[in-house]
This record gives structure tokens, sequence and C-alpha cells, in this order.
């Protein structure tokens, strides 16, 4: 890590090679800006530690050695074709000042199977404390059989138990790292009262 970023608070670290991290900080401070944050760029903060005011939104509930996949994730949801596009404007939607987020990611065999997993792992989560979410279905290109619409009824079902009053963006994406049996569902919630969401 750059010596030079060590007066930033502890949850707010930027990891480079050579003299552009401290570049790019310093083109952002001659901004007038403190931080990213403060430029508009979204921020997401994944640590443990992580100051509100530094972010747009901090990850609730995952431990660290789980940060790598959900990076990856949020990625693959912006950059890989879907069926339902989604995009970098509807990750920022869901994210940007919204105080704090959850990830969750189920795999089954279908539609039905994703979203029993899906209930399962959101239970005992208070819905009123929710502003923002994705739904973002993930399968296979060669899907065998390919999904029918009689199958969403599940997946209708499950958005018709969500407050009016929730932000709610679907997608459907494909995943060719999933097997052709497999349906992936995830999930990203984001509110300003969800800290401390295990």
């Amino acid at each position: 890590m750059n010596n030079a970023l060590t007066g930033l608070p502890a949850s707010f670290r930027v990891i480079g090679v050579g003299n552009g991290v401290t570049e790019i900080l310093d083109n952002v401070k001659s901004c007038g800006f403190d931080g990213f944050h403060e430029a508009g760029v979204l921020t997401l903060g994944l640590s443990e530690d992580a100051a509100p005011s530094y972010f747009d939104s901090i990850l609730e509930g995952v431990t660290p050695s789980k940060y790598p996949d959900v990076i990856k994730s949020l990625l693959q949801l912006i950059v890989k074709p879907c069926y339902v596009s989604f995009d970098f404007h509807d990750l920022c939607t869901v994210l940007r000042d919204s105080g704090y987020f959850i990830f969750k990611r189920v795999i089954g065999k279908s539609i039905t199977d994703v979203v029993k997993k899906m209930q399962e792992k959101l239970k005992g989560l208070d819905l009123d404390e929710i502003e923002n979410m994705t739904l973002n279905i993930l399968l296979n290109r060669d899907r065998k059989p390919p999904v029918e619409m009689k199958e969403m009824s599940a997946f209708s079902d499950m958005l018709a138990t969500v407050p009016d009053t929730v932000n709610v963006i679907w997608a459907v994406h494909f995943d060719e790292e999933l097997n052709e049996n497999q349906i992936g569902l995830i999930s990203i919630i984001s509110g300003k009262e969800l800290d401390n969401v295990q």
C-alpha cells in the first residue's frame, strides 16, 4: 500500500501500484472533494470498520473472505450479456446514498427452487427497512430445458410480497459458469436502516 495514503481512515484504503493512486487522489482533492464519494463516484464499503461518511453503501453480513465473490458478482451483473438488461445505472440506483446493503446469492435447479432458497436467506429481514432491491436471475445460455414463462409464477409471487415502498429492479442474466441444469438468483438489498444485518 502506498504510504501517502495512510492518513485516510482505516475504512478507506486504495491499493495500487506506483504513484498512480496518489495522483488520482490528488486530482480528486484538487477539485475540492475529500474523497471519491464526495466527488460523485459510487463508493462501496467492504470493510468491517467502514465509516458511513466515506461511502454510498456499506456491505453488511458478509465475512471478509467473501468480499472477492461479492465484487465478482456485482461486476458480472453489469458486464455480462442478459435477456432483461441490468447496467451500471441500475446498480447506482440501488446503492448510491443507500447507507447499507446486503448481498445474497443462491443456486438451484428451477425458478421455484431458487425463490424458496432466497426467501429462506431473507427470512427475518424487516421489509420496512428495505429501500431498494434487485432480483437478478442467472442461467446458462445452453440451459436444458429452457425456462418457460409458467415457471416465473414463483418469481412473481415473491415480488408480490415486497412492500410497494421498495424500489425493485429485476433482470435475467447469462452465467456460463452455471451448469446447464442450474439457475442462480442474486439479490442486492439496500437501506439506511440495514446496519448490523447478519
